[in-house]
C-alpha cells in the first residue's frame, strides 16, 4: 500500500488514494441520503448534480433514476447499484452517516477502489481551480 497525498481532508472514513486521471474521464456516481428527507432530498441531488455538470463531470444522479419517487426502496437500490457498477468515482452529500442506502453504496464503491469525495469539498476544489475538470489530477483525497 501506498502513503496517501493529503491534499484535502475529506473527513472520516472517505477518501482513497490520489484520483489517477481527470475527472473529465468517466462517471461521477452522486451518493446521499433520501429516506426521511423531504421530497427524497431530491433538491439537494439535483443541486450537487447541476453544479458539478456545470464544470464538465458527467454525473449520475440517483433522483434521475427513472423511477417513481415512491417506489420501494429495494427497487430503487436495485437500479442505483447497477448504475453505480458503470461510474468511476463517489461524490457524497451530507447525510450519508445516518442512511443504510448511502452506506451500501459506499462500501461497494471502497471495496472496488473507486475514489470518494465529498460533494461540497470537489465542487469547491472545481470552482478555485477554473471549474477545469481536466486539470483535477491535483485534486488528492485521504485514505482511511
Amino acid at each position: 500500500m501506498t502513503a496517501p497525498t493529503h491534499s484535502a481532508q475529506l473527513g472520516p472514513g472517505l477518501g482513497t488514494d490520489a484520483m489517477r486521471g481527470d475527472l473529465s474521464q468517466g462517471i461521477t456516481y452522486l451518493c446521499g441520503p433520501c429516506t426521511g428527507y423531504p421530497q427524497h432530498n431530491h433538491p439537494a441531488f439535483h443541486s450537487m448534480a447541476r453544479a458539478l455538470r456545470s464544470h464538465g463531470l458527467v454525473v449520475f444522479n440517483p433522483a434521475e433514476n427513472g423511477l417513481p419517487a415512491n417506489a420501494a426502496w429495494s427497487t430503487h437500490m436495485r437500479v442505483d447499484l447497477r448504475m453505480l457498477m458503470g461510474c468511476d468515482r463517489v461524490a457524497t452529500l451530507p447525510g450519508i452517516e445516518a442512511s443504510k442506502g448511502a452506506q451500501l453504496e459506499l462500501h461497494i464503491a471502497r471495496e472496488l477502489g473507486m475514489p470518494v469525495h465529498q460533494a461540497d469539498k470537489l465542487l469547491a476544489w472545481l470552482q478555485r481551480n477554473g471549474g477545469d475538470s481536466h486539470q483535477a489530477t491535483t485534486f488528492h483525497t485521504t485514505k482511511q
